[in-house]
Protein backbone atom coordinates (compact mmCIF):
# COMPACT_ATOMS: atom_id res chain seq x y z
CA UNK A 1 0.00 0.00 0.00
CA UNK A 2 2.80 1.96 0.86
CA UNK A 3 4.43 2.19 -2.56
CA UNK A 4 0.88 2.60 -4.23
CA UNK A 5 0.31 5.93 -2.30
CA UNK A 6 3.65 7.63 -2.76
CA UNK A 7 5.16 9.23 -5.69
CA UNK A 8 7.19 6.43 -6.70
CA UNK A 9 3.89 3.96 -7.87
CA UNK A 10 3.92 4.74 -11.47
CA UNK A 11 8.22 4.85 -12.21
CA UNK A 12 8.90 1.46 -9.97
CA UNK A 13 9.73 -1.84 -10.99
CA UNK A 14 8.41 -4.95 -8.71
CA UNK A 15 9.77 -7.92 -9.11
CA UNK A 16 8.78 -10.87 -6.75
CA UNK A 17 10.11 -14.48 -6.58
CA UNK A 18 10.32 -17.05 -3.78
CA UNK A 19 12.41 -20.18 -3.34
CA UNK A 20 12.05 -23.45 -5.59
CA UNK A 21 9.79 -26.01 -3.79
CA UNK A 22 10.68 -29.17 -2.14
CA UNK A 23 10.14 -32.95 -2.96
CA UNK A 24 8.15 -34.48 -0.19
CA UNK A 25 8.65 -38.29 -1.30
CA UNK A 26 7.36 -37.96 -5.48
CA UNK A 27 9.78 -40.47 -6.96
CA UNK A 28 11.30 -41.43 -3.93
CA UNK A 29 13.02 -38.06 -3.50
CA UNK A 30 12.78 -35.91 -0.24
CA UNK A 31 14.62 -32.43 -0.34
CA UNK A 32 15.37 -29.09 -3.06
CA UNK A 33 18.44 -30.93 -5.46
CA UNK A 34 16.88 -32.06 -8.42
CA UNK A 35 15.95 -31.26 -11.79
CA UNK A 36 12.13 -32.08 -11.80
CA UNK A 37 9.93 -29.41 -12.25
CA UNK A 38 9.28 -29.65 -8.08
CA UNK A 39 12.51 -28.37 -7.27
CA UNK A 40 13.20 -26.07 -10.43
CA UNK A 41 10.47 -23.58 -11.02
CA UNK A 42 10.10 -20.55 -8.73
CA UNK A 43 7.20 -18.26 -8.00
CA UNK A 44 7.67 -15.02 -9.92
CA UNK A 45 5.72 -12.43 -9.80
CA UNK A 46 6.17 -8.98 -11.66
CA UNK A 47 4.82 -5.55 -12.32
CA UNK A 48 6.28 -2.50 -14.56
CA UNK A 49 4.08 0.45 -14.52
CA UNK A 50 2.47 1.28 -18.10
CA UNK A 51 3.96 -2.44 -19.57
CA UNK A 52 2.18 -5.10 -17.44
CA UNK A 53 -1.31 -6.07 -17.72
CA UNK A 54 -3.00 -6.25 -14.21
CA UNK A 55 -3.69 -9.25 -12.48
CA UNK A 56 -2.65 -10.85 -15.86
CA UNK A 57 -0.94 -14.95 -15.10
CA UNK A 58 1.49 -15.59 -18.15
CA UNK A 59 2.57 -19.57 -19.39
CA UNK A 60 5.55 -18.09 -20.40
CA UNK A 61 9.19 -19.76 -18.79
CA UNK A 62 11.70 -17.28 -18.18
CA UNK A 63 14.84 -17.89 -15.85
CA UNK A 64 16.02 -15.96 -12.69
CA UNK A 65 19.07 -14.94 -14.26
CA UNK A 66 16.73 -13.27 -17.48
CA UNK A 67 15.79 -10.58 -14.33
CA UNK A 68 19.00 -8.39 -15.03
CA UNK A 69 18.93 -8.29 -18.93
CA UNK A 70 15.06 -7.19 -18.42
CA UNK A 71 15.65 -4.62 -15.69
CA UNK A 72 18.58 -2.89 -17.79
CA UNK A 73 15.91 -2.94 -21.34
CA UNK A 74 12.89 -1.69 -18.96
CA UNK A 75 15.40 1.26 -17.77
CA UNK A 76 16.26 2.04 -20.96
CA UNK A 77 19.75 1.51 -20.61
CA UNK A 78 21.86 -0.45 -23.46
CA UNK A 79 22.36 -4.07 -23.24
CA UNK A 80 25.47 -5.98 -21.90
CA UNK A 81 26.91 -8.63 -24.52
CA UNK A 82 28.99 -10.06 -21.90
CA UNK A 83 25.69 -10.59 -19.42
CA UNK A 84 23.92 -14.24 -19.06
CA UNK A 85 20.09 -14.52 -19.52
CA UNK A 86 17.70 -12.64 -21.98
CA UNK A 87 15.45 -10.32 -21.60
CA UNK A 88 11.69 -11.31 -21.16
CA UNK A 89 10.12 -7.62 -21.92
CA UNK A 90 8.54 -8.72 -24.66
CA UNK A 91 6.44 -11.23 -23.10
CA UNK A 92 5.61 -8.95 -20.11
CA UNK A 93 4.16 -6.75 -22.17
CA UNK A 94 2.07 -9.53 -23.82
CA UNK A 95 1.86 -12.69 -21.68
CA UNK A 96 -0.28 -14.11 -23.69
CA UNK A 97 1.88 -14.52 -26.28
CA UNK A 98 3.48 -18.02 -27.89
CA UNK A 99 6.87 -17.71 -26.01
CA UNK A 100 8.95 -20.89 -27.45
CA UNK A 101 12.34 -19.48 -24.93
CA UNK A 102 12.84 -23.10 -23.36
CA UNK A 103 15.15 -22.27 -19.80
CA UNK A 104 17.82 -24.19 -18.41
CA UNK A 105 18.45 -25.91 -14.64
CA UNK A 106 21.89 -27.28 -13.59
CA UNK A 107 22.25 -29.75 -11.07
CA UNK A 108 26.28 -30.54 -10.71
CA UNK A 109 28.36 -31.12 -12.84
CA UNK A 110 26.73 -31.64 -16.76
CA UNK A 111 23.16 -32.68 -15.10
CA UNK A 112 20.98 -30.67 -17.16
CA UNK A 113 17.29 -29.65 -17.69
CA UNK A 114 15.68 -27.76 -20.65
CA UNK A 115 11.72 -26.73 -20.41
CA UNK A 116 9.87 -25.14 -22.79
CA UNK A 117 6.74 -24.53 -20.27
CA UNK A 118 4.93 -27.84 -21.88
CA UNK A 119 8.41 -29.95 -21.89
CA UNK A 120 11.10 -30.98 -19.60
CA UNK A 121 13.63 -32.57 -21.34
CA UNK A 122 16.82 -33.84 -18.55
CA UNK A 123 19.70 -35.10 -18.94
CA UNK A 124 21.81 -36.77 -16.60
CA UNK A 125 25.19 -36.05 -18.32
CA UNK A 126 27.32 -36.51 -15.08
CA UNK A 127 26.26 -40.21 -14.42
CA UNK A 128 27.79 -42.95 -16.52
CA UNK A 129 24.66 -44.16 -17.94
CA UNK A 130 24.33 -40.63 -19.21
CA UNK A 131 20.43 -41.34 -18.59
CA UNK A 132 17.57 -39.04 -20.28
CA UNK A 133 14.41 -37.81 -19.30
CA UNK A 134 11.14 -36.40 -21.27
CA UNK A 135 7.79 -35.13 -19.53
CA UNK A 136 5.17 -33.60 -21.93
CA UNK A 137 3.37 -30.74 -18.68
CA UNK A 138 -0.03 -30.89 -20.92
CA UNK A 139 -0.90 -34.60 -20.11
CA UNK A 140 1.55 -35.59 -17.23
CA UNK A 141 2.35 -32.49 -14.88
CA UNK A 142 4.02 -34.32 -11.95
CA UNK A 143 6.34 -35.95 -14.47
CA UNK A 144 5.21 -39.07 -13.44
CA UNK A 145 5.88 -41.07 -17.46
CA UNK A 146 9.14 -40.66 -18.91
CA UNK A 147 8.77 -40.18 -23.03
CA UNK A 148 12.16 -40.30 -23.82
CA UNK A 149 12.53 -43.69 -24.99
CA UNK A 150 9.25 -43.30 -27.20
CA UNK A 151 10.42 -42.36 -30.96
CA UNK A 152 7.26 -40.27 -31.15
CA UNK A 153 9.26 -37.67 -29.15
CA UNK A 154 12.74 -38.03 -30.93
CA UNK A 155 12.24 -34.32 -32.31
CA UNK A 156 11.38 -32.83 -29.19
CA UNK A 157 14.08 -34.40 -27.48
CA UNK A 158 16.26 -32.84 -30.50
CA UNK A 159 15.32 -29.53 -29.81
CA UNK A 160 15.40 -29.08 -26.63
CA UNK A 161 18.83 -30.50 -26.61
CA UNK A 162 20.89 -28.18 -27.98
CA UNK A 163 20.30 -26.23 -25.21
CA UNK A 164 21.91 -28.32 -23.18
CA UNK A 165 25.56 -26.75 -22.50
CA UNK A 166 28.68 -28.30 -24.33
CA UNK A 167 30.72 -26.66 -21.66
CA UNK A 168 30.78 -28.05 -18.08
CA UNK A 169 32.30 -26.24 -14.40
CA UNK A 170 33.60 -29.14 -12.46
CA UNK A 171 32.06 -29.40 -9.35
CA UNK A 172 33.27 -27.77 -6.39
CA UNK A 173 35.58 -29.79 -3.70
CA UNK A 174 32.82 -27.61 -1.47
CA UNK A 175 30.02 -29.23 -2.64
CA UNK A 176 28.65 -31.84 0.02
CA UNK A 177 26.62 -33.62 -2.29
CA UNK A 178 29.47 -34.54 -5.04
CA UNK A 179 30.65 -37.39 -3.80
CA UNK A 180 34.50 -36.19 -3.65
CA UNK A 181 37.03 -36.99 -0.66
CA UNK A 182 37.71 -33.50 0.29
CA UNK A 183 41.45 -32.51 1.59
CA UNK A 184 41.75 -30.65 4.87
CA UNK A 185 42.59 -27.70 1.86
CA UNK A 186 39.59 -28.15 0.20
CA UNK A 187 37.27 -27.62 2.96
CA UNK A 188 39.28 -24.78 4.61
CA UNK A 189 37.22 -21.14 4.73
CA UNK A 190 39.60 -19.28 2.33
CA UNK A 191 39.21 -21.88 -0.36
CA UNK A 192 35.21 -21.83 -0.27
CA UNK A 193 35.54 -18.08 0.14
CA UNK A 194 37.49 -18.49 -3.34
CA UNK A 195 34.88 -20.66 -5.12
CA UNK A 196 32.23 -18.40 -3.60
CA UNK A 197 33.93 -15.28 -4.96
Amino acid sequence: DSLEKSQYADNTIVMIWGDHGWHLSEKMHYGKTGLWEESARVPFIVNVPGVTPPNTKCNGVVNLIDMYPTLIELCGLPPNPENDGRSFTTLLKNPSMEWDQPTLTTYQCKNHSITDGRYRYTWYGGRADGAEELYDHDTDPLENTNLASDPSYKEVIVRLRQHVPTHHEPNSPSNPHDGLKKSKSQTSAGSKKARLG
